[in-house]
C-alpha cells in the first residue's frame, strides 16, 4: 500500500485526479488536514487547468476550510486566488465583532463619510477629501442610510447632531 504522500506524489506526476483524491481520503482517515487540503487545492488546480470549473471548485473549497482550520493564512490566500480564478468570491471568514445596525455597526470610514455628508458636501466632494471614489461614497451613503434605518442625507445630519450631543 503507498502512503498518502507518495500517493499524492504520484497523482501529480500521472495529472490523475483519482489519484489525489484517493491520497486526500487516506490523509482524512489517518487525520493529516494538511496533507489531505494540499490533496484537494492541487486536485483543483488540475481541474481548473482542464477547464473543470465546477468540480475544482468542489476541490478548492475544502482545502481552503482545511487551511483555515489550521489557522495557516498564506495557504488560505492561495487558495482564495484559485478560487478567485473560478469567480468564487470568499470574503472574510469567521465571526464578526461588529454589530449589523445602528452607529456601532458602522465603520471608522464610513462614520468619516457621515460626518461630511452631514456638514452637507455631496458625493464628489466627500470623495475628493477621503481619497475615495464616488463610487465609494456611495456605497457608504447607501450603506449609513441602511444601517441606521434613514431616508434621506437631511436625517443623516440631524442624527449626527443627535449622536454629538450625547
Amino acid at each position: 500500500m503507498l502512503t498518502p504522500g507518495l500517493l499524492h506524489c504520484q497523482g501529480l506526476l500521472d495529472g490523475r485526479t483519482d489519484t489525489l483524491l484517493a491520497a486526500a481520503d487516506t490523509c482524512d482517515q489517518l487525520r493529516r488536514p494538511w496533507q489531505a487540503a494540499r490533496c484537494h487545492e492541487d486536485t483543483g488546480v488540475l481541474l481548473t487547468r482542464r477547464g473543470h470549473r465546477d468540480e475544482a471548485r468542489h476541490e478548492l473549497e475544502p482545502a481552503a476550510a482545511g487551511c483555515q482550520a489550521l489557522n495557516a493564512a498564506w495557504n488560505v490566500a492561495r487558495v482564495d486566488a484559485g478560487l478567485r480564478e473560478l469567480g468564487v468570491r470568499c470574503g472574510a471568514r469567521g465571526t464578526r465583532g461588529r454589530p449589523i445596525h445602528g452607529w456601532q455597526s458602522l465603520t471608522n470610514t464610513a462614520l468619516k463619510v457621515a460626518g461630511l455628508v452631514a456638514e452637507g458636501l455631496f458625493n464628489p466632494n466627500v470623495a475628493e477629501r477621503l481619497f475615495i471614489s464616488r463610487r465609494t461614497v456611495q456605497i457608504h451613503v447607501s450603506s449609513i442610510l441602511a444601517k441606521l434605518d434613514l431616508t434621506s442625507r437631511v436625517e443623516v445630519a440631524i442624527r449626527m447632531a443627535q449622536q454629538d450631543a450625547r
